[in-house]
């Protein structure tokens, strides 16, 4: 919970009487300060808990049926360019396109953080 002091609020020609030494910029509609005003430092934050224990995280469903796991705990993933525009590609583009590849360790962290409970290798 947040709690902020109760202390009344400066008027403004108390404002205007700490700000002596500061010039004014005055224009024809407003009258502005060269320097900020002060906030009252009495508030004091507490942190909220982000979730309750025993929350289960939920997996991304799309990206649960676009990657997989090996055996020996390795991310796979279908190659791209197999959807469509398949006429001017050759017989053998195609066939290796067909297969899975493994995904890069660089992109580990973006597949595991959209699937939590994806059984890999660390």
């Amino acid at each position: 919970m947040a709690t902020v002091c109760t202390a009344a609020r400066p008027s403004v020609v108390s404002l205007l009487s700490s700000f002596k030494g500061l010039s004014l910029k005055s224009t024809s509609t407003s009258v502005s300060f060269s320097a900020p005003l002060a906030q009252p430092a009495c508030r004091k934050l507490v942190a909220q808990p982000v979730a309750a224990a025993g929350y289960k995280l939920k997996s991304h469903k799309a990206s649960a049926k676009r990657f997989s796991v090996t055996g020996s705990g390795k991310i796979t993933r279908r190659c791209a360019g197999r959807a469509h525009l398949l006429r001017k590609k050759t017989t053998t583009r195609k066939n290796r396109l067909a297969g899975k590849t493994e995904v890069k360790h660089c992109d580990w962290q973006n597949v595991i953080g959209a699937l939590p409970y994806l059984k890999t290798m660390k």
